[in-house]
């Protein structure tokens, strides 16, 4: 299916498989995420920069645009909408995290280094990039030194699965554990990607010493 599709859309270096699958077949249009967002290390959650997001939202049309070339007009028109859109919310994250400038983002998964680098962000992994991974004691320590040094009131979980320690972790440090959610998977089937934006913008604004 790969070496037949018009068009193969994926991002280099989150799944083996599909790389592989890729090198091995001859599709003939492919638009690498990796390559269209300007991704600069090993996080793939380029989507949690709107702009980066935007960006292979064109990216992608252009190619559709190419194969169809008879709708691809409609595509043009689409990947614009969505771009206003992306821009609208890059615009209010910009206006609401301005104060929190050089705030320190603690979550259990390095997953929004890209958000972070767009709006000012200190990110501090828990446990570095894998989510399922527990900390070491020694790791522990450090966070801890990390949330004093900080005046870090609320520490970040993503999934489910890794509230338990990050809830244990709060508790003994004496601070919040709230869910951001890293948008990658849908979690709630009745709010799309602009909604969970816009709802981590809350949770950030909220979530973050902003004042201090």
């Amino acid at each position: 299916q790969v070496d037949d599709a018009p068009l193969v859309v994926y991002l280099s270096g989150l799944q083996p498989a599909v790389d592989d699958a890729i090198a091995a077949t001859d599709p003939q249009r492919v638009v690498d995420a990796a390559e269209a967002a300007d991704l600069l290390e090993a996080d793939p959650h380029f989507w949690l920069d709107p702009l980066r997001l935007a960006a292979v939202g064109d990216q992608v049309a252009a190619a559709l645009g190419q194969a169809d070339p008879e709708r691809a007009a409609d595509f043009d028109d689409g990947a614009q909408r969505l771009r206003d859109t992306l821009e609208g919310i890059d615009a209010d994250y910009a206006a609401e995290l301005a104060r929190c400038e050089g705030a320190t983002l603690v979550s259990n998964h390095e997953s929004y280094g890209y958000l972070a680098d767009r709006y000012g962000l200190e990110q501090v992994g828990i446990a570095g990039i894998d989510p399922e991974a527990e900390p070491s004691p020694a790791r522990v320590r450090e966070i801890g030194q990390v949330i004093a040094a900080h005046n870090v009131g609320t520490v970040f979980y993503d999934e489910p699965t890794t509230a338990h320690f990050v809830k244990a972790l709060a508790e003994e440090f004496d601070v919040n554990a709230v869910h951001l959610d890293p948008l990658e998977m849908q979690l709630d089937a009745e709010q799309d990607f602009v909604d969970v934006m816009r709802t981590n913008l809350v949770t950030l604004t909220q979530g973050l010493n902003c004042d201090g």
